[in-house]
């Protein structure tokens, strides 16, 4: 056990910039806006989807923004 080494696997999120996960999180909240506006089943389920891109993305960019003031 005290032998192994530990792997660390980054996913597409991690390794983007804080002002790239922030972009992302623009255009997810864009596509939020329109799916809530619409009047169909369709709509409200991009609305959710958008949400939970958005959602997905919140603890990148948190841990982007401590990395990137720890840089300061």
């Amino acid at each position: 056990m005290w032998g192994h080494t530990l792997s660390v696997h980054f996913t597409e999120e991690s390794a983007m910039s804080k002002h790239e996960l922030y972009e992302q999180m623009v255009a997810l909240f864009a596509q939020f806006q329109e799916g809530h506006n619409a009047t169909t089943k369709k709509g409200a389920a991009q609305a959710r989807k958008a949400a939970s891109g958005i959602k997905k993305l919140i603890t990148p960019y948190n841990q982007a923004s401590v990395a990137a003031d720890k840089e300061k």
